[in-house]
Order: structure tokens, then sequence, then C-alpha cells
């Protein structure tokens, strides 16, 4: 059993869009934000000889709605543009390039690039910004928030940001209802990570060479901060995700093998708003 305690997701300056995988930012513009498309799915279900019809005609349909809807001045997504690893697949190549030519006419479109989005750059029109993997940030008044898809290190001007989003993980919860009957729904995540811990991982040089910036000295250039974490759930409609209730699950990106990410305390929240309280109280 869960304690039901909000019907709204409250988080300052940035919400969850009612019944959707989305955030909306208002910062110095409205930003609106996904994360995970994984265009070219349904060809992985097919394989297994399971046949879903293109889900890309949904993504670009529902996007488009929320963007006349909410009237942001520019859409963010946060990695995995596609599926397919480490090659494109036919269909990919077909209608990523197709969806991006359609918003990019509508808004202005950004991409942080994720785990499965290997050679993306050859299907993304040219007039999309493309940034760099461990991420980039966005000021929102006096406060900073770090964007990354969540596969790497987060680059050294995210540590200290006030907030930091991000995907990958496609989060959701186990619920089990009167029956005990399983349903996994999306949900997103607030956190925080574990600053003493991350202090430490770089301090013992637990973090590769690559992922560290230095100066002449060789003297780490880098000041840890405790953002607010919010983890975004896939915006693919066929997928529910990771249960994060789940002690069985498996979660990906150095933050989480690491175990930097706090997860008892970390509160989890459906699509439409519902605050299911604590993942502590949820474990199943």
């Amino acid at each position: 059993m869960f304690l039901l305690l909000k019907s709204v997701i409250e988080m300052g300056s940035y919400m969850p869009l009612e019944g959707e995988a989305a955030l909306l930012l208002e910062a110095h513009e409205s930003v609106l934000i996904v994360a995970d498309l994984h265009i070219g799915l349904e060809r992985q279900f097919a394989k297994k000889g399971i046949h879903f019809p293109s889900q890309t005609p949904i993504i670009e349909d529902k996007l488009k709605k929320l963007i006349n809807e909410y009237a942001p001045s520019k859409l963010v997504v946060l990695g995995d543009v596609k599926h397919n690893i480490p090659s494109i697949s036919i269909k990919e190549w077909k209608e990523i390039p197709r969806l991006f030519k359609n918003l990019a006419k509508i808004i202005k479109v950004e991409i942080f690039p994720g785990n499965h989005d290997g050679n993306l750059e050859k299907l993304i029109p040219k007039n999309i910004i493309y940034h760099p993997s461990k991420g980039s940030t966005i000021q929102n008044g006096s406060k900073k928030i770090g964007l990354l898809h969540g596969h790497t290190w987060p680059a050294n001007d995210l540590l200290d940001v006030n907030s930091l989003f991000m995907g990958h993980n496609h989060p959701a919860i186990r619920l089990k209802d009167s029956l005990g009957i399983h349903h996994v729904e999306k949900v997103w995540i607030r956190t925080k990570w574990d600053k003493k811990k991350l202090q430490n991982l770089f301090a013992q040089n637990k973090v590769s060479a690559s992922d560290k910036e230095v100066d002449t000295n060789h003297i780490i250039k880098r000041k840890i901060g405790n953002p607010e974490i919010i983890i975004f759930p896939a915006f693919h409609p066929l997928i529910k995700g990771t249960a994060f209730n789940d002690l069985q699950s498996k979660f990906l990106g150095p933050l989480f093998t690491k175990k930097c990410i706090e997860f008892d305390d970390a509160t989890a929240y459906l699509t439409d708003g519902i605050n299911l309280g604590f993942i502590k109280n949820l474990y199943i």
C-alpha cells in the first residue's frame, strides 16, 4: 500500500505537464523538454514477433499538440532520439529526418544526445542545435539548470547547478492492485545526489581522466553543489520503464552505477500529477 499525498506536481518554475511525459520550463524563455523518443523501437518488438504500427506519427502529433497548447519558444530533447544501436535502421533513416524537419518548421529544436544516438548527426537537419553528450546549462533568472541525457558524467559546469534534468533510465513504478495484479506506470522522479559520495569519487580518482577538466597545474577545477534532480519518464508511448521501487531493477549511467543518486528519499509522481510519496515506502 502507498499513500497518495498530493494531486499536483509542484516544482517551482518548471512544471511537468499533466498526463504527459513532458515538462515546461519557464526560464528567460519558455522551453518544452522531453526525453527518450526511441524512434524505431517498434523494430525490436517485431523481431520478437510482436508488431506495432510506427509510433513516430503519434510522437509528432503529441509534440505538435503540446507546442500549440503551451506555445514554448524552444523544444529540447534529452537524448535517445533513435533506438537502434550501433547502426541506423531503415525506419530511422526515413522517420527521424522527417520528424525533425517538420518540428523545425514550427519551433527551435535542441538535442542532447544519448547512448542510442550514435551517428544521429547524419539524420538531423542542420538548423537543429546539437549539444555535447555531457550536457550544458540554461539560465533561469539567478538559478542555473543542467540538461543532459544521463549516460555520461555531467560536465563540470553541471555539477554546481540548482537543478539537473536527465532521462536515460525511463523511470516507472510497479503498483499492485487489490487482486494482486501488478501494473507498471511511468513516473517522474524528484531526488538529490549524495554530494559527499560524489566528492569522494572525484577526490579518489574514481572518474576517468576524460571526465575531468584540469588547469595547467593539474588541479581539478570542480565545485559540487546539491541540485534537485528531475528524472524524466520516456516520451515513447510504448515504453513503461524501469521500476524504481523494485529492488531487482538495474539502473544505467555513472551517477547510478556509482550509487550517487539518493533512492530512499526520492519522490515519485505519476504523469497525472499524483504524488506517490517516497520510494522507500513503495518497495515491493
